[in-house]
């Protein structure tokens, strides 16, 4: 599906990788919804479709960037960078918007804050 691979390919830069933990070779970085069980880390980046595309000469996808970290200030500080690093920029056939949510609290001590991102992305037809 369009758009999955597109947000994998951006989030994976430098001044990204370095805000998550590693998850064996890789980054804590996930097209899913939920955060892997057996990850053990506190700082991560989930993301998901939120909406399928709009039939218009511009396909527009939705999607959600969660920001997790172990403080509120470290979630905020890698949503800031990936705001900074790919907000309205174009990365290969698209547009990225991101506009930043509010950041969510812990449920209890076995989770984390979670600094949300809206994304649209834009692909012309």
């Amino acid at each position: 599906m369009f758009g999955a691979e597109q947000i994998f390919a951006i989030l994976n830069v430098a001044a990204i990788q370095a805000k998550v933990d590693a998850y064996g070779s890789a980054y804590a970085i996930w097209n899913d919804v939920l955060i892997p069980q057996d990850f053990t880390g506190t700082k991560s980046i989930n993301f998901y479709m939120q909406a399928t595309p709009t039939e218009t000469e511009v396909d527009i996808y939705s999607y959600s960037i969660n920001c997790r970290a172990q403080t509120m200030n470290e979630a905020q500080d890698i949503a800031n960078t990936i705001i900074n690093t790919i907000n309205r920029k174009s990365n290969s056939d698209c547009f990225v918007y991101l506009q930043p949510l509010m950041v969510i609290p812990p449920m209890d001590d076995t989770d984390n804050y979670n600094a949300a991102l809206d994304v649209v992305l834009k692909k012309r037809i």
